[in-house]
């Protein structure tokens, strides 16, 4: 597993670049081994991205070291504030403004946006200063209004996934998400510290989720263990779904907190493929 190595020289942030920007000290908060923090048009307080020092567009064009010290820098870069959205929009086609995968850490306290779920829309229409922002939008109703499927469909879609993974739980196998117990009819793939979930009420066709097995309500309360293999099955699972529905980017996102939308205290990523057809 690799561990952040924090780098605090001012040399360190010397040709630091954030696509074709070349990022000033001012513009930086940390810098690790492979990864540097910065802060570029915060959308609130205390918002920051977090990117791999080689420029890549996608989470796939990481290696190993590169990929796991990014997701390690997550937990390290946040504040003390009660809650944070956590995102990644991955390609193009998921509205990514600049080809250097990124994850945004935005710290969420209670009331600091009319609505929750606005952060969603201040996202689509973010991008650094003199860089045209995507056209790419995500539409993200109100859960009230998104349908609510049945164990059924929920059911067959887990076990097409899980076959096509060539993946069967175990005898007697209980899994939870907050103090509720999932039916593992629909789980479709799991490690012994993790395990994904098809979605009651997705957005796109494809959105699963990616939880860790022990119930913790934010990020900083998992183990590194812990952290380290939600992240590498959901590298893992991102791979699977983009592959099986045609899609060429996705976005991943995590509500950390209840000020950040979380409705259900357990940690949980969310995966949405993403295509140009599906994105427009």
């Amino acid at each position: 597993m690799h561990l952040c190595k924090l780098m605090t020289t001012a040399a360190a942030a010397t040709g630091l670049t954030f696509g074709p920007i070349t990022l000033s000290s001012s513009q930086i908060h940390k810098i690790f081994s492979l990864t540097y923090c910065a802060e570029l048009s915060p959308l609130l307080p205390g918002h920051v991205i977090l990117a791999p020092k080689r420029q890549v567009a996608r989470l796939i064009d990481l290696n190993d070291e590169e990929f796991d010290e990014l997701c390690a820098a997550i937990r390290l870069v946040q504040n003390d504030a009660p809650a944070f959205n956590i995102a990644m929009k991955d390609g193009s086609a998921a509205g990514q403004p600049i080809p250097h995968c990124h994850f945004h850490v935005i710290p969420r306290t209670p009331g600091d946006l009319p609505r929750n779920d606005d952060i969603y829309e201040m996202l689509d229409a973010w991008a650094p200063k003199n860089v045209a922002a995507s056209s790419i939008r995500l539409q993200v109703p109100e859960d009230s209004t998104r349908e609510t499927r049945t164990p059924v469909d929920m059911a067959n879609e887990a076990t097409m996934y899980a076959t096509l993974l060539d993946w069967k739980p175990t005898d007697n196998e209980q899994f939870f998400f907050g103090k509720f117990k999932i039916d593992s009819s629909q789980v479709f793939y799991a490690t012994p510290l993790t395990y994904t979930l098809v979605n009651l009420k997705p957005l796109v066709p494809g959105h699963v989720l990616v939880i860790p097995r022990r119930i913790v309500s934010n990020v900083r309360s998992l183990t590194d263990a812990e952290n380290h293999d939600l992240w590498r099955c959901a590298r893992h699972i991102e791979r699977f779904i983009i592959k099986h529905y045609s899609a060429s980017a996705a976005n991943l996102a995590i509500q950390d907190g209840v000020a950040a939308g979380q409705s259900v205290p357990h940690v949980h990523i969310h995966i949405l493929p993403r295509s140009s057809i599906s994105s427009s």
